[in-house]
């Protein structure tokens, strides 16, 4: 069963580690917000490879919006793949804040 919870903090340790990485390695602040951004992008598509895995996650996160109108990510979801992915979009836009783990690493 999907578990939010675990998702979220997992995904900030690994952004604080990739973070860190980034810094050391001499990107730019604004290089390492795109990075994370990619890498976050990276993560979700991972997490919604497997059907049962993305109705997992649709029914933990109460996802109802499948139209384009009603999502963060203004597409129109035609399978479960998408809609766990905009689900999985929405929380992190509510409990990641890359410019937060940015500022503490550099």
């Amino acid at each position: 069963m999907f578990n939010k919870y675990r998702f979220i903090e997992e995904l900030k340790e690994e952004l604080t580690n990739e973070c860190l990485k980034l810094s050391l390695s001499g990107s730019s602040e604004d290089e390492t917000y795109e990075s994370l951004e990619t890498y976050i992008n990276e993560s979700l598509d991972n997490a919604v490879i497997y059907y049962n895995e993305s109705f997992d996650i649709i029914k933990a996160l109460q996802f109802t919006s499948f139209d384009a109108a009603n999502n963060d990510l203004g597409i129109e979801c035609t399978d479960v793949s998408q809609a766990a992915f905009c689900a999985l979009y929405e929380l992190t836009c509510i409990e990641i804040d890359l410019t937060n783990i940015i500022e503490t690493k550099y």
